[in-house]
């Protein structure tokens, strides 16, 4: 569940002042694809990277199993959409998510 948790969490950093791409680009941006910090940026990348190769991969099963991994998929963007729910409307309600947002160090000069 600390998936839809660091979305949340991520998400909710758009309601400081940020640059207009933020807000343009927020699906990528609550998913650690940019303004992240490196280790976050290169997991999330690898994760997105990943799900492409397995999508290729799967394509080419024959039926059954690829029904099975299908039905296995359904399952598993349920749990996460609930997940990213479930946070978000405890962040709204003044709880905070239990994660990290993982965004890069501010420096003096970007002041």
């Amino acid at each position: 569940f600390l998936g839809g948790a660091l979305v949340a969490a991520r998400s909710m950093t758009l309601q400081k002042p940020h640059p207009f791409t933020y807000t343009l680009f927020a699906p990528f941006y609550a998913m650690g694809l940019f303004h992240a910090t490196p280790k976050r940026r290169a997991t999330s990348w690898g994760f997105l990277i990943g799900v492409f190769a397995l999508v290729k991969i799967v394509k080419q099963f024959s039926y059954p199993w690829r029904s099975i991994v299908d039905g296995g998929v359904v399952v598993g963007l349920t749990i996460g959409s609930a997940s990213i729910i479930w946070h978000y409307a405890r962040e709204i309600n003044g709880i905070p998510a239990p994660a990290d947002p993982s965004l890069p160090a501010v420096s003096s000069s970007s002041l």
